[in-house]
């Protein structure tokens, strides 16, 4: 009952019909809060910490999801548990890996997505859920380099893309590394524009848009809708693994950077301030470090 229970919420998170989604996480919460069996609890905790990374709550999504760290931590090496089972404890650590780094501990976020990758034992799919998730990180961090080893790393596992959701992550990735060092922009625009259409949603990008972070909007909901017609419910994958990549920026971040190409300083200046206001009130201090790295560039302006 309980594991339909939290199917049920994660397909409306998917599915961005959050008011439905947060009354599911927030009956899990209570019923995890009233019971003494610890997986009851940590469906409950994983479900209301992943509800509000939905809704922006970056501090408390990190503090919930924070909650059950031990346990599912040392759970990912149990490999005698049912499938679905295990995949929803490995939604655990791999979404408590990228609030840690959205929290701004970037230290403590590497060592958990290198525990998820030492416990993996070569199983491919744990593998690619770790480049997916671990490759988001680094991008949204502006670390090309670390971003395009991990997604290199899961794509060299996946070779035939079996995991379609999870290793458009990871190839959209490669595109935006390969173009924000300069290493053919054009080509790499082009290649992402065929993963984006082969994933569902037809849209143009061009050379410059993948020099930006990536953004939220970008292929991503495309994905997502794909995804959801995926005839594997044993696996974690898109059902249960919602696209990392889909909630990345906050709105007044994705629109100051946007606004940096040709809009006046002082508007592309409020809306940087802006942003760091937001995500230092929500807690996403990797973002309220970013927006302050771009008003540092724009004094010199």
């Amino acid at each position: 009952m309980r594991i339909t229970a939290f199917s049920r919420w994660a397909a409306h998170s998917q599915g961005i019909q959050l008011d439905r989604a947060g009354r599911l996480a927030q009956r899990l919460l209570e019923q995890g809060e009233a019971s003494a069996d610890p997986v009851v609890r940590t469906y409950g905790w994983h479900a209301w910490g992943i509800h509000q990374w939905d809704v922006g709550n970056i501090g408390e999504a990190f503090r919930y999801l924070s909650r059950s760290r031990s346990t599912v931590l040392d759970d990912l090496a149990d490999v005698g548990e049912d499938t679905l089972r295990r995949d929803l404890r490995l939604l655990g650590p791999a979404m408590l890996a990228l609030m840690t780094a959205l929290h701004g501990d970037a230290d403590t976020a590497r060592a958990l997505f290198d525990t998820i990758k030492a416990t993996a034992d070569g199983d491919a799919y744990v593998l690619t859920v770790w480049a997916a998730f671990a490759c988001t990180a680094a991008a949204l961090s502006g670390d090309p380099v670390r971003a395009l080893h991990t997604a290199e790393r899961g794509s060299a596992l996946d070779p035939e893309f079996s995991f379609v959701s999870l290793g458009s992550y990871q190839r959209l990735t490669q595109c935006w590394a390969h173009a924000v060092t300069g290493e053919d922009p054009a080509g790499s625009a082009a290649q992402a524009q065929r993963l984006i259409t082969s994933t569902g949603r037809p849209t143009t990008l061009r050379s410059g848009d993948l020099a930006r972070p990536p953004r939220r909007d970008v292929a991503c909901r495309g994905q997502t809708r794909r995804s959801h017609g995926s005839p594997r419910p044993s696996r974690l994958g898109p059902r249960r693994l919602r696209p990392a990549l889909r909630r990345e920026l906050p709105a007044p971040v994705a629109r100051a950077a946007d606004g940096a190409r040709g809009a006046p300083v002082a508007a592309v200046r409020a809306a940087a301030e802006r942003a760091r206001a937001l995500s230092a009130e929500r807690e996403a201090h990797l973002f309220a470090r970013r927006a302050e790295e771009l008003l540092a560039g724009l004094a010199d302006t």
